[in-house]
């Protein structure tokens, strides 16, 4: 069984990858990022990430709009043969 990763486990994993110092300072950073890219989205427009994906916002046929990702292929390839 897969292991559902929060928001604390990846920071756990960016702490212990040496990419931060303290796992408080990782959980800023997502937070930050995420928040950005959420406010970008909301405002209509995309975020795309050089080989990993594009995070969008899409209108529903019932006229909802709902978020959306993308995955590019260096990710997409990678995930698929992960195997």
């Amino acid at each position: 069984m897969t292991k559902r990763y929060n928001k604390n486990d990846l920071a756990t994993t960016l702490v212990e990858s040496g990419s931060f110092e303290t796992k408080v300072s990782a959980v800023a950073a997502i937070e930050a990022v995420t928040s950005a890219m959420a406010n970008i989205v909301i405002a209509g427009n995309a975020v795309a990430i050089p080989d990993f994906g594009k995070f969008e916002a899409y209108t529903r046929e019932n006229g909802m709009v709902k978020p959306k990702f993308i995955p590019f292929g260096t990710f997409k390839e990678s995930v698929g043969s992960a195997k």
